[in-house]
């Protein structure tokens, strides 16, 4: 009876940290890109998500647009003049995909 026992919590403890790998939450600037085995399978909305463990990637890309600021010098040391740069995002995954196309071909 306490073999029983130990076997069932061992199960029990084995499929609560099977299902904790399992789930990936994309947050709401993010885009979801998952790899199975290596390979592109596609985008992913925001949301919860469900992969398999060992075998799905899921890497996550902000979408979000920052804002950096820098100088620039003039031909004189005396005046300087700055600008501020707003900077999208590049998508990893469509760049890695256009390769892989353009490779097969």
């Amino acid at each position: 009876m306490t073999a029983l026992i130990i076997v069932l919590v061992v199960l029990v403890v084995l499929v609560l940290i099977g299902l904790a790998m399992a789930i990936r939450i994309v947050r709401q600037y993010e885009q979801g890109v998952l790899f199975r085995f290596g390979r592109l399978v596609g985008p992913r909305a925001p949301g919860l998500r469900f992969i398999i463990p060992f075998v799905d990637v899921l890497h996550r890309v902000s979408l979000r647009s920052s804002r950096c600021r820098s100088s620039r010098r003039a031909s004189s040391p005396a005046t300087t003049s700055a600008s501020t740069s707003l900077l999208w995002p590049t998508s990893a995954w469509s760049t890695r995909s256009s390769r892989s196309s353009r490779s097969r071909t």
